[in-house]
């Protein structure tokens, strides 16, 4: 099954300058607690958990009722963060911090996705030529469907894989629905999600 059409969500960049190419996948970021695991609401209330400077990255950490943070990669490459009970992050990236924890493998937040991108007045510099070739390879990287590994397939020595209850499920999903409610709100929030949809249930 192709990938969702990637027209409507990249056309917004052209206001700011941007000429979108692409955006592929970087993996399902699922919660991983540093001093207790992280499933229902009720572990979230007061918890400092590092994300990344993006509304859609704090607003969840937010509306669960923790602190969102920002920690720099010199800071994380040295261990666990100081200070911190949680991140948000994917599978592989987990298995690379190499931290022990707990990994919530059945609560997808959000994938991570990496908008491949060029200025735009430079884009439009260069050749008829070269922009059909930019714009091809774009085309090859999003035409099948795109799929994550699953928290199964990393190999995590060093972390215990928990599952969120069906009723912690249904809370985190109660709790999270004003901030899925704004992001549809936007012109291209519907498409955003379908196109998440297809991340989480790519068959």
């Amino acid at each position: 099954m192709a990938a969702a059409p990637l027209g409507p969500l990249l056309e917004p960049l052209r206001a700011a300058g941007i000429e979108g190419l692409a955006l592929l996948p970087g993996g399902m970021r699922r919660p991983f607690g540093i001093t207790g695991p992280l499933l229902g609401p009720d572990t979230w209330q007061g918890k400092v958990i590092r994300t990344h400077a993006s509304l859609t990255g704090e607003a969840p950490v937010r509306a669960l009722g923790a602190t969102p943070v920002l920690r720099a990669a010199r800071e994380l490459a040295a261990g666990p963060p100081r200070g911190v009970d949680g991140m948000d992050l994917h599978p592989s990236a987990v298995a690379e911090r190499n931290y022990p924890g707990w990994l919530t493998c059945n609560v997808p937040l959000r994938p991570r996705l990496l908008l491949v991108a060029a200025n735009q007045e430079s884009f439009c510099r260069l050749s008829s030529a070269h922009q059909a070739v930019l714009e091809e390879a774009a085309r090859r990287a999003t035409a099948d469907t795109l799929l994550l590994p699953s928290p199964i397939q990393v190999d995590l020595p060093a972390v215990r894989r928990l599952d969120a209850s069906p009723h912690d499920r249904t809370l985190l999903h109660e709790a999270l629905k004003p901030v899925h409610d704004q992001i549809r709100s936007a012109s291209t929030g519907e498409k955003t999600f379908a196109y998440i949809d297809r991340f989480l249930n790519p068959n």
